[in-house]
């Protein structure tokens, strides 16, 4: 994505010069349509992006597979087998493999991944009951 930025002065039809700033709240980044990063793969991995996910979508080949957001205290989600469909904003995956393959197409947006904070998901909320 060489020279993919959006944050490039924009000439409108009358020659006049304007710089918008995309960040994490701007709707019309998550409206549009993502550039695809796609991987697959039969072992864990991790992957740091560029930019600032729309949507991730996840198939699953095998049962206890797992997927992360780049949360800081390990909270992940067990796919089970078929496709699911995540539309979060992240700037990192985490992929762990036990049966199977795990493929992952991540829509990215044209935010850079700087403007997103790492989550504790401790901060976001808490359960109660449980074990």
């Amino acid at each position: 994505m060489a020279g993919w930025n959006s944050n490039t002065p924009i000439t409108d039809s009358i020659g006049i010069k304007t710089r918008t700033h995309v960040g994490l709240g701007h709707t019309p980044s998550y409206q549009a349509s993502g550039v695809p990063f796609i991987h697959t793969s039969d072992s864990g991995y991790d992957i740091d992006l560029e930019f600032v996910t729309r949507a991730i979508t996840v198939t699953s080949t095998g049962e206890g597979n797992t997927i992360s957001f780049g949360n800081t205290n390990d909270a992940e989600f067990i796919l089970s087998q078929g496709t699911t469909r995540f539309e979060i904003k992240c700037k990192a995956i985490s992929v762990a493999v036990n049966n199977g393959d795990v493929s992952i197409c991540a829509e990215l947006t044209g935010i850079a991944a700087s403007q997103c904070p790492v989550f504790d998901q401790d901060d976001l909320g808490s359960e109660a009951g449980g074990e």
